[in-house]
C-alpha cells in the first residue's frame, strides 16, 4: 500500500533582514512579510504524521536564497534565511501578526529580485543533524539513523523558487509562501497474515492442520543513510545513498515480555511493531544459481542450505511458525518451520521514498506450485523367479 502524498500546510511570517539593502517597508504592509502555506501526504500512525495537516505543535526550519532580477534559480542565488525555526503563534504581538508561522527574527521581502525556498523538519521540536543547503547541492542530511530518531516523521518541503510576494493561504491562517512537504521516509504499517485454505477444519480430527506463528522478522536492513534533494525545482528529486548499520526488527504476539504464538486462520491478523519508520533502500538479489529447470524443481531447491545460505547474506525476512498434524481428536505430530525469503524477491523496487508498506502473507501448505503436497509413486517389484530342480529316485 502507498501513501499518498503527504503536504503540510502552514503560514510562517517571516521577516527577513539582510541580504540587501534594499529598503523594507512597515511591518503593517502584509506584503513585507514572508509567509508559509504547506501541504503533506498522510501516513498514520504515532509520531508520523496524519492526515494532510501540520500540526501546530511542531516546528520546522527553513533556508532561502535571494535571486537578483535578471537570474533565476539556482544560478547566481545567494543564501538570504539561514537555517532559521519557524513556529506557529496563535496570538501575534506587535511584531507579528496572530494565527501565523514565523521565527523569532523578523523577515522581509526584497524589494527586487525573488526568493526560493528549501524548509525541513523531523515533524516535532527537533530536527536532524548534519544538514547543509546551498545553491549547488540542494538540501543534505548525513548520516541520519532511524533507529536513533525512531518514529520521527523525517519531511523535506518542494522548492519553492521564483517568489516574490506571500500567496497562499489555509482557513485562519496568514497567506504565505507555498511550502510542500513530503516524506522521505519509509512506512511499514506490518504484517497481514493468514492461511490459503482451512487447514483445521470445523472441530480437531485426523487430518486437521494447526499453524500457530510465533514471530515475524527483518532482519539486516539497513538503518543509517545520507539524504540528498538536488536544485531541481521544476521535478523534485531526492535520494538516499550510502546505506549502513544493518538492523532488525521483529513482529510478534507478546504476553508480559514473552513471544506468544498466534493461531493462523483464513481470517486475517495484523503484527505491527513499534518501529514505523525505515530508510528507503533497495535490497541485494540473492545470489544463486539453480540446477533446477521447473518453478517446483526451484521451490524445492530453495529448502536446501545452500539457498538458504544465500538468503541470509542480503536483507531477507524470516517467518517462524510450527504446523500441528492430528492424527486423532488429541493426539497431533508438531513441525517446527522456519522460512527465510530475500526481500528483494518480495518487491525489486525496494522501499521507496513517501510510500507505506503493508506485507500480506498467507501461508499455504502446499506450496506454491504443490511442491509440499505429499504423492505416492506406488510400483511393484516383479517375482523373482526361482527354478529349483526336483529329482524324484524310485
Amino acid at each position: 500500500m502507498k501513501t499518498n502524498y503527504l503536504i503540510i500546510a502552514a503560514a510562517a511570517l517571516v521577516a527577513f533582514s539582510a541580504c540587501s539593502k534594499n529598503e523594507v517597508r512597515p511591518v503593517a504592509d502584509d506584503n513585507a512579510q514572508i509567509t508559509w502555506q504547506t501541504v503533506v501526504g498522510s501516513q498514520s500512525s504515532k509520531a508520523l504524521v496524519s492526515g494532510n495537516t501540520f500540526d501546530k505543535a511542531y516546528k520546522f526550519k527553513t533556508f532561502a536564497f535571494y535571486n537578483a532580477s535578471g537570474s533565476a534559480w539556482p544560478t547566481g542565488a545567494s543564501l538570504y534565511i539561514d537555517n532559521a525555526e519557524v513556529a506557529y503563534d496563535a496570538n501575534g504581538n506587535e511584531t507579528f501578526a496572530a494565527n501565523s508561522w514565523h521565527a523569532d527574527q523578523i523577515y522581509f521581502w526584497p524589494k527586487g529580485g525573488s526568493l526560493t525556498f528549501i524548509s525541513y523538519t523531523l515533524a516535532s521540536d527537533s530536527y536532524p543533524a548534519n544538514v547543509t543547503c546551498d545553491a549547488t547541492d540542494g538540501l543534505k542530511v548525513t548520516d541520519y539513523d532511524v533507529d536513533a530518531q525512531k518514529n520521527l516523521d523525517f519531511v523535506v518541503s518542494d522548492i519553492k523558487a521564483g517568489q516574490v510576494a506571500n500567496s497562499t493561504t489555509t482557513a485562519g491562517a496568514k497567506a504565505g509562501v507555498p511550502t510542500i512537504f513530503r516524506h522521505t521516509l519509509t512506512q511499514i504499517v506490518g504484517f497481514n497474515v493468514k492461511t490459503a485454505a482451512d487447514y483445521k477444519g470445523t472441530t480437531l480430527a485426523k487430518g486437521s492442520k494447526v499453524i500457530t506463528l510465533n514471530s515475524i522478522k527483518v532482519v539486516d536492513a539497513f538503518s543509517k543513510g545520507d539524504y540528498q534533494m538536488t536544485t531541481d525545482a521544476t521535478t523534485r528529486t531526492e535520494s538516499w545513498n550510502n546505506p549502513a548499520e544493518p538492523s532488525s526488527y521483529e513482529y510478534a504476539v507478546y504476553d508480559n515480555g514473552t513471544i506468544k504464538g498466534q493461531e493462523v486462520t483464513t481470517a486475517a491478523f495484523s503484527l505491527t511493531n513499534e518501529q514505523k519508520a525505515f530508510l528507503p533502500q533497495t535490497f541485494a538479489a540473492v545470489n544463486y544459481t539453480f540446477t533446477g529447470t521447473t518453478e517446483e524443481e526451484k521451490a524445492l531447491e530453495k529448502k536446501t542450505q545452500a539457498y538458504i545460505d544465500a538468503v541470509k547474506a542480503v536483507p531477507y525476512i524470516e517467518f517462524s511458525y510450527k504446523v500441528d498434524t492430528y492424527t486423532s481428536a488429541s493426539d497431533f505430530s508438531t513441525d517446527n518451520v522456519t522460512e527465510y525469503i530475500a526481500l528483494s524477491d518480495i518487491s525489486t523496487e525496494g522501499w521507496g521514498i513517501n510510500k507505506k508498506i503493508t506485507y500480506n502473507v498467507t501461508i499455504n501448505l502446499a506450496g506454491a506450485h504443490g511442491e509440499n503436497i505429499i504423492y505416492w509413486d506406488p510400483s511393484v517389484v516383479d517375482w523373482t523367479p526361482v527354478n529349483p530342480d526336483l529329482v524324484i529316485t524310485l
